[in-house]
């Protein structure tokens, strides 16, 4: 392991003392993530007034862990940043022609995807056309202020005075966390039920002639044999290092 890469672990981690090769063997792209957003959100400069700090000293910080979450993605997923694009005009024969020749080419990461990643990935979907599905699926949402207004979280003069003092580029959850009107758990509980009512990203290549129904429902099923033998690859991994 290079000196670099230790910082990046030290860094992200908040570790005091080197990582141990054990350690870093029971490194997962889930779990790095999980704990990049865990520190993202400690330090978001957003947040200074919040917490009382110094909104530069955790811009550099914030900066910091980014750049070390980069790093240590690179080191567990090679392929995560290697996204290569096939010949302009080059198009297999099975690939209708008013497809983007935009096609993923590494292999399927070694870590759990959503079902349009899945597509992706193996080679189904074009990245404008994933692009296009997610864009499409989050306009299904319903939106963010109008599930904490039904939950009782805000009431309507909160919600605009949440958007009214809002960054530039923040969402409405982000800026009621900072602005102290939601706690932690509050967003990510609306997070989950705004995820949870959305349509299935499957109806948009369905409705757009892409995939047939029939194709979806195995591409399903093949994700979710995916996504179990990554888990327990990870777990046996862990259990082996613990």
């Amino acid at each position: 392991m290079t000196p670099e890469i230790a910082s990046a672990l030290k860094i992200l981690y908040g570790l005091d003392i080197p990582p141990s090769p054990s350690f870093i063997k029971t490194l997962h792209p889930d779990r790095i993530k999980a704990v990049f957003r865990r520190r993202a959100l400690e330090l978001h400069p957003d947040r200074a007034a919040v917490l009382g700090k110094n909104p530069r000293e955790m811009s550099e910080a914030f900066k910091d862990v980014k750049l070390a979450y980069e790093r240590v993605l690179v080191l567990i997923e090679p392929t995560a940043f290697r996204a290569r694009s096939r010949t302009p005009g080059k198009r297999e024969p099975s690939r209708p022609s008013k497809r983007s020749s935009r096609y993923w080419e590494a292999g399927i990461p070694r870590n759990t995807l959503l079902l349009g990643q899945y597509l992706y990935y193996s080679g189904h979907i074009t990245f404008d056309e994933l692009v296009s599905a997610v864009k499409w699926q989050r306009k299904q949402r319903p939106s963010f202020g109008r599930i904490a207004k039904r939950w009782g979280y805000l009431t309507e003069e909160e919600i605009s005075f949440i958007i009214k003092h809002r960054a530039r580029g923040e969402r409405i959850g982000e800026a009621a966390l900072r602005t102290g009107f939601l706690s932690l758990f509050q967003l990510a509980a609306l997070l989950g039920s705004q995820t949870r009512l959305q349509r299935p990203i499957g109806e948009y290549f369905q409705a757009n002639g892409i995939l047939e129904p029939e194709r979806i429902l195995a591409f399903v099923n093949s994700l979710k044999r995916h996504n179990l033998q990554v888990r327990r690859k990870w777990r046996s991994g862990t259990e082996a290092h613990s």
